[in-house]
Parts: C-alpha cells; structure tokens; sequence
C-alpha cells in the first residue's frame, strides 16, 4: 500500500487516476501565515487532484529526496484500511477502500503545514 501515497506527488496523472476513486472526498486546513490560524481549504475533487498532479509535473514542483515522508498503517481489515502519511507539507489522514485485489483512496482529510502538535 505505501507506494500509493507517493503518486499523488510525482505528477504522473495515470497512476493518480488508478489510485484515487472517482468519488475522492479530500479535505484539508492550512495555517494562515497572517492570522496564524488555521483556515478550511476546501473540498479537492478528483479531477481537481488530477489536475494538481499534473501541474507539478509541468511545474517539475517535486519534493527533495531529503524532504520527511513516513507512512504509517494504522489499520488494515477486509475491505477498507487506514494510514497516516507525514510529508515536508504536512499530514494526511487517509482511508481506503478494497475492490476485488485493488486498494483505491477514498477520503483524505489533511492539515498543513507540517509542525508539532499542541497538548
């Protein structure tokens, strides 16, 4: 499963599309460089994160080799699994579903960017 959450930054849109689900749900909030808060981005659709995928790959917008990244798998059942993934940006919480043999990315809910946590 790991190797699924490097598509999204590698700009290759192919395996973009034969990862996520057409009914992505990825939703996230970035901190505010002003009001230092922490604002809604938004919903990205899967078209959206095919086209962002595709920007970095022209933008040639890649994370350094020596950038964080860890996967974590939080929880694998029959049919749908549960990882978290750390990156240079920030987190990601990712839930995925199983067809067949096939794990695809349902929902992503995220925040950035990448700092500890408040207790």
């Amino acid at each position: 499963m790991p190797k699924l959450f490097r598509r999204f930054l590698e700009g290759d849109t192919s395996k973009i599309i034969s990862t996520l689900k057409p009914t992505l749900y990825k939703f996230g909030y970035w901190k505010n460089k002003d009001t230092k808060e922490y604002e809604s981005q938004g919903q990205m659709t899967f078209k959206e994160a095919v086209a962002y995928s595709r920007n970095v790959l022209e933008k040639k917008k890649f994370a350094k080799d020596s950038a964080p990244k860890k996967v974590e798998v939080l929880d694998i059942m029959n049919h749908i699994a549960a990882a978290k993934v750390t990156a240079w940006w920030g987190v990601d919480y990712i839930l995925l579903t199983k067809n067949g043999d096939k794990w695809m990315i349902d929902q992503v809910l995220w925040e950035g960017p990448l700092e500890k946590r408040k207790q």
